[in-house]
């Protein structure tokens, strides 16, 4: 089965942060800070059977959400920023991520 590793990146300020697959809990961190220096707040990684999925991201203090539908054949990377605005547009890879 393939894995989905969830990156948390830029923008995360001591941020209550819930994270859900297909409806179902998987991660959940009550203050998540990125550390500027390396663009990073928290990962989380969760094996999965292939086929589609939906990662829900929840900023509860913040009062904002995203879904992002994916269709895992192979190990997949997702970056997740939010911005003053709201959320920004997933960075999304089949090889991992660099972080210093």
């Amino acid at each position: 089965m393939p894995r989905l590793h969830i990156a948390l990146e830029e923008g995360f300020v001591g941020d209550a942060v819930l994270l859900r697959i297909d409806g179902r809990k998987i991660f959940e961190q009550p203050a998540a800070k990125t550390r500027t220096q390396i663009g990073l707040a928290a990962t989380h990684e969760e094996q999965l059977p292939s086929g589609a999925h939906t990662i829900e991201v929840v900023l509860p203090q913040r009062h904002l959400s995203r879904s992002i539908p994916v269709s895992l054949d192979s190990d997949m990377y997702v970056g997740i920023s939010v911005g003053s605005d709201g959320f920004q547009e997933p960075r999304i890879a089949n090889k991992p991520f660099g972080y210093a």
